[in-house]
């Protein structure tokens, strides 16, 4: 398969995510969680802060007027959280 879509860099998405509205107060924590978790993962995270999507379109991909990153990072650790615990009550 070839794949002509080069990657986006880090600091490519973080201008991307800042075009469509994201408040990225820190851009430092932003970089780190973009390297560590990933865009693509994080995307999940963040579809409930996207607009509504016009007619006949999937996503807006753009965010709600002060949407801040911090609040995509809570709702990703607070998800991590509850499943290891979920993990650990089944373990037992």
């Amino acid at each position: 398969m070839l794949y002509d879509k080069p990657p986006t860099s880090v600091d490519e998405q973080i201008a991307l995510l800042k075009g469509r509205g994201l408040v990225c107060a820190d851009e430092a924590l932003v970089r780190r969680w973009l390297v560590t978790v990933g865009y693509y993962r994080l995307s999940a995270y963040w579809l409930p802060y996207e607009l509504p999507p016009p007619t006949g379109q999937t996503r807006s991909k753009t965010f709600a007027p002060d949407t801040a990153f911090e609040s995509i990072v809570d709702i990703y650790t607070f998800d991590r959280q509850l499943r290891l615990l979920v993990t650990e009550a089944i373990e037992r």
